[in-house]
Formats: structure tokens, C-alpha cells, sequence
């Protein structure tokens, strides 16, 4: 009698993932720094199987190899997955050094009638705020650092120089003149009488610096003698030097002079006794 043997192959199913575990790390962690993560598989029976893992994270950059490169301040979440699983920890990121100076400015065209409030930051080379006392430069105005504030005294372009060690931003101001606060009536006005003169008042803020008279508004005018149409052309009355004067509804207002001579003889009269 001869025995058969015959050998049946069942196939074997690999394992696979049951769990991850991330290995210990450091709790805190410098922006200016990097920390390499790494962490084990385990099957639903405990043991180690060598499979892949893939990172991730919720600020910075994690590369395949585990190695995390910081990002935002503050709590930052590293998830370590493996086929249908996964597993998290965490770990608090720190501002690092000052790299730059971030300016808060929003508008670099400024009235000279303008307060403004300095405002940059320094930061990391993750862009994280990190603190230093900032010092604060420019030569056209006035800079109060009890109240954090800046006031133009010039038109034109202007530069902030803000510093911090050897770290420095410019920031290019362009000062424009401010509103209207005085009507400037030109001096020497002369007219004869019975003729028309066309006065122009001349609008200046409060530096003196000229602003464009539609910016004072509508104009009102008052003179001593003769009389004046709301556009500003003045009639010579009687001759003598007589006050003119202008209201505006911006609130800038002036004073001036016109000088009136007598009217140009029109013909000779004589009387023979």
C-alpha cells in the first residue's frame, strides 16, 4: 500500500496596523530649531511590524523622515499615521530670535495735520511676534515715544528709519499739506474807483504750506466800502484804503486791504466869473 502526502499552501495574511506610538520628545521648542519625531508600529497583537509612516502638522513643516520644522507659537499638533491609523501628540512652539521688522503701517500718505501712531514689530524667521523695545527715527517732525506717536512738520517725502540693534526698516512717508485754516488776501490790492478788481485769497494750513482753495469750501466776503460778489470780484467805492475781509465754511478765514483811488478824470469843467 502506498501512502499519497499531498501539501496544501494557505495563504498568510501580513499584519497590519493596530496602533501607533509616538516615541518622547521635548515638551517646547525654539522656531529657530527643528526636532525629529519618530514613533513605532504595532499589530492588534502588540508587536512591532515594520511598516510606513506618514507625518503631518498643524503649523511648520514635517518631512517624511519625522523631522519638524517649527512654524506658529504656540501649540502645535504632529499626527503620525500608518494604514487606517493614527496617533497625535503635541508640543508648544516658542518665538525664536528677531530676524526683521515688520512695519504696521497702512498708509503711507499722510496730511501734515496727521498724529501718527508708530506701529512695526519685530519678528521671528517664522513670522512670530517676539518682543524689543524699537527705536524710532526721522528728521522731518516730532516724535513722542512717551505716547508712541509721530507729527510731520514738512510736505514731501519723508523716511521713518525704524531700528532694533543691527536690524533696520524704512518706511517712505509722502506728506501732503493739511486742511485749510487761514485765507491768505493777497497784499497791495489797488483799484480806481467805479472799476472792478478780481481778488483771489490764497488757502494755507496750518504750516503755512498752500492747499487748493476749493478746499476751504464756499467763501463769504465783507468790505468796508464798495461792495464784493460772493466769486470775490470787489467794485471800488469811494477812495481811501478800506478792510476786506473772508469767511469760509471750512472755518479758515482771512483779512486784507484794497486800496481804492480816485476815478480818472472824465472831462474839465470851468466855471468864469
Amino acid at each position: 500500500m502506498v501512502a499519497l502526502m499531498v501539501q496544501i499552501s494557505l495563504p498568510v495574511n501580513a499584519a497590519t496596523p493596530s496602533s501607533i506610538d509616538i516615541d518622547s520628545h521635548t515638551q517646547s521648542v525654539s522656531a529657530d530649531q527643528a526636532v525629529r519625531f519618530s514613533a513605532v508600529v504595532k499589530d492588534s497583537s502588540g508587536n512591532l511590524i515594520n511598516e510606513p509612516i506618514f507625518w503631518s502638522t498643524s503649523s511648520g513643516s514635517i518631512d517624511s523622515e519625522g523631522l519638524f520644522t517649527p512654524g506658529k507659537a504656540g501649540q502645535t499638533i504632529i499626527t503620525a499615521n500608518s494604514g487606517n491609523v493614527n496617533s497625535t501628540t503635541s508640543i508648544n512652539v516658542v518665538a525664536g530670535w528677531p530676524v526683521g521688522i515688520q512695519s504696521g503701517f497702512n498708509q503711507t500718505e499722510i496730511s501734515i495735520d496727521d498724529e501718527i501712531h508708530l506701529n512695526a514689530s519685530l519678528v521671528d524667521r517664522a513670522g512670530n511676534l517676539v518682543a524689543g523695545e524699537l527705536t524710532w527715527r526721522c528728521q522731518n517732525g516730532i516724535i513722542d515715544y512717551d505716547n508712541n506717536t509721530w507729527r510731520p512738520e514738512s510736505i514731501g517725502n519723508t523716511t521713518m528709519r525704524i531700528i532694533y540693534l543691527e536690524l533696520e526698516e524704512q518706511v517712505v512717508f509722502n506728506v501732503v499739506p493739511g486742511s485749510p485754516q487761514t485765507l491768505e488776501i493777497p497784499y497791495g490790492l489797488t483799484v480806481q474807483s467805479g472799476t472792478t478788481q478780481h481778488i483771489h485769497p490764497i488757502a494755507k494750513d496750518s504750516q503755512g504750506n498752500e492747499v487748493g482753495i476749493s478746499k476751504a469750501g464756499e467763501l463769504t466776503w465783507f468790505v468796508e466800502n464798495g461792495s464784493i460778489s460772493s466769486s470775490g470780484l470787489y467794485f471800488g467805492g469811494a477812495p481811501g484804503l478800506w478792510n476786506i475781509s473772508v469767511n469760509s465754511s471750512s472755518g479758515a478765514s482771512g483779512v486784507g486791504i484794497i486800496r481804492v483811488l480816485p476815478a480818472q478824470a472824465t472831462g474839465l469843467d470851468i466855471e468864469i466869473d
